[in-house]
């Protein structure tokens, strides 16, 4: 992949005439303020496809398709359709990487994702430390039996010292995650600094 390019929030996809004429539309001109971009599928596409990432890889851009770019700092765009499904997946991934970074041996999650139109959602984590156990579950709960499943068990060899520690701060800002109150308190509460280390750590969302 070339050169990454800074990405918009938000990406739409249509002809060449309505990626040039759409800021002289009522509001247009307000869009990219919001971050949001319309594309030239015929233009723009074949410039910027090798500048970024294009989630889920199998489906190629068409008029009509809206992308969100990746919430946790690669230079990917995600199909709208996918959005929620990426999300949960990659946010495991990434909080996977910052927990090996603070000492865990044990890292699992099950994650089961529904489409309806009609949903109630809910998850389930949990996690523990040195042994570090985690277990993450999310799930959402429809009136169709259209589910992905994804389920995983990682298992480290990882020690927790000072530089692991900053990579695990690090990580959480490549991220956009050292907002997030959960992984703040896991980074706070395994200061190896501190004479009392976390050793557990369980949470319902």
């Amino acid at each position: 992949m070339d050169k990454e390019i800074e990405l918009p929030r938000i990406v739409h996809i249509e002809d060449d005439e309505t990626s040039i004429n759409y800021r002289w539309r009522e509001g247009g001109n307000k869009l990219e303020d919001k971050g949001i971009q319309i594309w030239s599928v015929e233009n723009d596409l074949p410039q910027i496809k090798d500048k970024c990432l294009f989630y889920p890889s199998l489906h190629s851009p068409i008029i009509g398709d809206t992308y969100a770019k990746d919430p946790f700092g690669s230079n990917t765009l995600i199909y709208i359709d996918s959005l929620e499904e990426y999300i949960l997946e990659k946010k495991v991934a990434c909080i996977s990487n910052i927990v090996k970074s603070l000492g865990a041996s044990h890292f699992s999650y099950n994650l089961s994702i529904s489409k309806s139109n009609k949903e109630e959602n809910n998850a389930d984590a949990n996690a523990g430390f040195k042994s570090f156990s985690g277990d993450v579950k999310m799930a959402k709960k429809t009136d169709e039996d259209l589910t992905n499943k994804f389920k995983n068990d990682y298992k480290y060899e990882s020690v927790l010292n000072e530089n692991s520690y900053q990579k695990a701060i690090e990580l959480t800002k490549q991220y956009n995650l050292h907002g997030d109150p959960t992984i703040n308190t896991l980074i706070a509460q395994r200061n190896p600094s501190d004479q009392s280390l976390l050793k557990e750590f369980n949470q319902s969302i």
